[in-house]
């Protein structure tokens, strides 16, 4: 082959090639309409026909092919939109609790204050989690690695929850079309204790068993290959879930991941993905709740731990160890000295990163009524779609370690007492109780899960197959945040906002003000998904629906680039159900080779 016929073979290729790369993008909304697939085992039930063995089928046949594909589709689609209608209801609910100031009563508890970024939405996305949830747990799989985990420990809350998601209760469903999301119960700590080689690099039996399992569910039911896993969820405290959930690319990137170590530089998603709290139960209890009044805590800062665990505590260990007497940091606690004892003592307790993020200092400084610092790179702390941190908590960057007592000295004794009652008040989210009791911790999991599905999830187009969901937030972030890339933060969410609307708090912390904001001090915050959500749709709606109260819209090059991805989908769509052909002077793609041969040629 010349040089020329090269150059002509890969003009053409590459127009083919082109289309297979934009395929993701484009067909969203009508892949599902002309042959969604499906397993194995559902074409031996005479299911969906699996693709290829169409070729082989005679036209009698295809035409019974269409008839029952479009007859399970019909039924399908009728039940999801249920389940979708019943969420879409759920959603205006939330966003009107969140406009409206009105609280609804609660003879338990009542959210409300700053320690929420909307209490009103918090505590309806909370009722409506009682009144609609409902979930499914695979059966396949047998103990250890599936279905049991510890409940003991720094990593007791993963044997916990998965405990409580197996056993019977009002939220469980046997009944797969009821569910809305479905939960996958395998154990990573279990597989690191049975099937991992200690002292091994070799990580294949996680991705085998992972895989396999993902498989197995995949190829006996419809539910993982309809929404590709985006309404499935695991359960992990070991510091290798993320790792682990990466051996399948579905669930690292679709699945609700319900996770301990919430590390963004390691793949958390916050738009997706839930903060567990990692939380110490010494034999599977709970330590002693309570301490003194704040009046009565004459230590500034406490921390004792590893001093070589991770790359900052060696930084808090060479800056504070034995350096003044307010300061009470240890590398290791001294005997006869009690770590909760000096907990209670204190005003601040210092809750650095180890080798990974999750840390169970957290809770058990909101569990002694000590003020929690947040010494962490990366780190998505645990409910923050619905909890501001800011509110009972303090976050100092790692660099500015060396400054720590001047910054915690520089606080407000007004402040420092608004801050330690309002961890006093976000406490009841933090605890585990047997059995679970209303808001507190797995109680509060479970809603936030709910509230990244009912917020984050809507369907493709209002044409498109039920099953099909798609992000809104995945849009709406990446188009706002510029040339910031898909993957984002707390504080790229939180630099958005404050460009959109001038959001901040006062200095004490007691409400939004609508102010302008001061660079430097963005990365030093956390923001939740929802509130963002809720207020960047309003801003949509005021630009697309032609407001004249307000000045146009400017879209960014992104944003142009969607809207154009959306107006090619529609009309795939439509090529799509109207199966009309576009002569085309080279080629006019017809007959039953294609699934769609309209939709194809539209989209070529």
């Amino acid at each position: 082959m010349n040089q020329r016929d090269c150059s002509c073979f890969c003009s053409s290729c590459s127009s083919i090639f082109a289309i297979f790369f934009l395929l993701p993008l484009i067909l969203i909304s009508w892949a599902s309409l002309t042959h969604p697939r499906v397993s194995s085992s559902a074409i031996k039930n005479g299911g969906h026909i699996g693709h290829g063995q169409v070729l082989h089928q005679t036209k009698e046949e295809l035409i019974n092919y269409d008839r029952r594909n479009k007859e399970l589709m019909n039924t399908t689609t009728t039940k999801l939109k249920r389940l979708e209608a019943g969420l879409a209801r759920a959603r205006a609910e939330i966003r009107n609790s969140a406009k409206n100031s009105t609280q609804t009563s609660d003879p338990d508890y009542t959210p409300h204050g700053p320690i929420y970024w909307n209490a009103n939405a918090f505590h309806r996305s909370y009722l409506e989690m009682e009144k609609t949830f409902k979930y499914f747990v695979y059966e396949e799989g047998d103990p250890p690695l599936f279905h049991t985990s510890t409940c003991e420990s720094i990593l007791a809350i993963e044997g916990i929850i998965m405990g409580q998601l197996e056993a019977d209760n009002k939220f469980r469903t046997q009944n797969h079309e009821e569910a809305h999301v479905f939960f996958l119960p395998f154990s990573v700590y279990n597989m690191v204790q049975y099937i991992w080689e200690r002292g091994s690099y070799d990580s294949s039996p996680f991705d085998r068993t992972i895989n396999d399992y993902i498989n197995v569910i995949a190829e006996k039911y419809p539910y993982w290959n309809r929404s590709r896993g985006a309404d499935h969820s695991m359960v992990a405290c070991h510091d290798w879930a993320p790792s682990e959930s990466r051996f399948n690319y579905l669930l690292f990137h679709n699945s609700i991941r319900v996770l301990c170590n919430a590390n963004t530089s390691e793949g958390f998603k916050p738009s997706k993905d839930v903060t567990l709290p990692e939380i110490y139960l010494p034999y599977g209890k709970l330590k002693p709740l309570g301490g003194p009044s704040p009046y009565q805590r004459p230590i500034l800062a406490f921390f004792a731990g590893g001093g070589n665990h991770g790359p900052i505590r060696p930084i808090l260990i060479e800056h504070w160890k034995n350096k003044t007497e307010d300061m009470q940091v240890y590398e290791y606690l001294p005997k006869g000295m009690s770590y909760d004892e000096i907990m209670k003592k204190s005003r601040y307790c210092l809750c650095p990163s180890g080798y990974e993020v999750a840390s169970p200092r957290i809770a058990e400084s909101l569990y002694t009524g000590c003020v929690p610092v947040l010494l962490k790179e990366g780190y998505v702390p645990p409910f923050s779609d619905v909890l501001n941190w800011d509110s009972f908590s303090i976050s100092v960057p790692t660099s500015e370690i060396p400054n720590l007592r001047k910054i915690l000295m520089g606080i407000s004794q007004k402040r420092y007492l608004k801050l330690q009652k309002r961890g006093l008040q976000v406490r009841r989210h933090f605890l585990v109780n047997s059995p679970p009791k209303r808001f507190d911790c797995l109680s509060i999991a479970i809603s936030v899960g709910l509230l990244a599905l009912i917020l984050v999830f809507e369907l493709a187009t209002p044409s498109s197959h039920s099953a099909n969901l798609t992000r809104i937030s995945s849009s709406d972030f990446n188009a706002s945040s510029n040339s910031k890339g898909g993957d984002y933060n707390a504080s790229t969410i939180l630099e958005i906002m404050r460009d959109h609307y001038d959001l901040d708090y006062d200095d004490e912390m007691d409400s939004f003000h609508n102010v302008q904001v001061d660079r430097e001090e963005q990365n030093n915050s956390s923001l939740h998904v929802e509130h963002h959500i809720i207020k960047y749709d309003e801003s949509v709606n005021k630009s697309t629906n032609g407001s004249s109260s307000g000045p146009r819209k400017e879209y960014t090059k992104l944003e142009r680039i969607e809207l154009g991805l959306t107006r090619t989908r529609a009309v795939i769509g439509k090529a799509a159900r109207n199966r009309t052909h576009v002569p085309d002077q080279d080629y006019t793609p017809q007959g039953p080779i294609y699934w769609n041969a309209a939709a194809f040629q539209r989209y070529y």
